[in-house]
């Protein structure tokens, strides 16, 4: 996405500002993802890359197997080189899946505000992260929710809605009506106390 789809939704002079910082970066182009979170393009394609990469080394290891099968069967070298190429096929495996969790983690972690997901991830206790049956992740929120009690710091805070002119809402105080003292003052005021 080019950064100048944000015009319409920044407004002009939100806008003007933005692309005043942004006119160095070179080649500045983001993504917004599912969750509504946005992403370089180039992080993006990054992982893209590895991920061909990691799917063609296991294409390739696959079929190393399936020819080293057919070519010696009975043969003990042979077998100990499938072997070999299994073990290698399960560390893939292992690593593939240890990626797409580790993404899955850092996900939570940005719709949790983290500041530095790659430092909390860190800190998490990876032994009780789970998966269940839907592929979601079990144990992130926990340790997520006693981090921001014990280091509040490593978060973003929640933006709160700010109070005054065009139509933001203020918090009711005492009674529930936030402006009744002021509609007693006006009513004291014009004599109908």
């Amino acid at each position: 996405m080019d950064i100048t789809a944000l015009k319409a939704q920044l407004g002009d002079e939100l806008y003007a500002q933005a692309a005043e910082k942004l006119k160095d970066v070179e080649g500045m182009s983001i993504i917004q993802t599912n969750d509504g979170s946005w992403l370089p393009k180039a992080r993006l394609d990054d992982e893209i890359g590895k991920h061909r990469a990691t799917k063609a080394a296991l294409a390739d290891l696959t079929k190393q197997l399936e020819e080293a099968k057919k070519a010696g069967e009975g043969s003990e070298a042979l077998k100990e080189a499938v072997e070999a190429l299994k073990a290698q096929l399960a560390e893939r495996d292992s690593t593939i899946s240890g990626m797409k969790r580790s993404q899955k983690v850092r996900a939570a972690l940005a719709k949790a505000n983290a500041k530095d997901p790659a430092v909390i991830e860190r800190l998490l206790d990876q032994a009780q992260i789970g998966e269940d049956e839907k592929g979601e992740l079990t144990g992130v929120e926990e340790q997520l929710k006693a981090l921001r009690e014990s280091a509040g710091y490593l978060f973003n805070e929640e933006p709160k809605p700010k109070g005054g002119w065009g139509g933001a809402k203020t918090q009711p105080q005492g009674d529930g009506d936030p402006n009744a003292d002021v509609n007693a003052a006006i009513r004291a005021a014009a004599g109908r106390g």
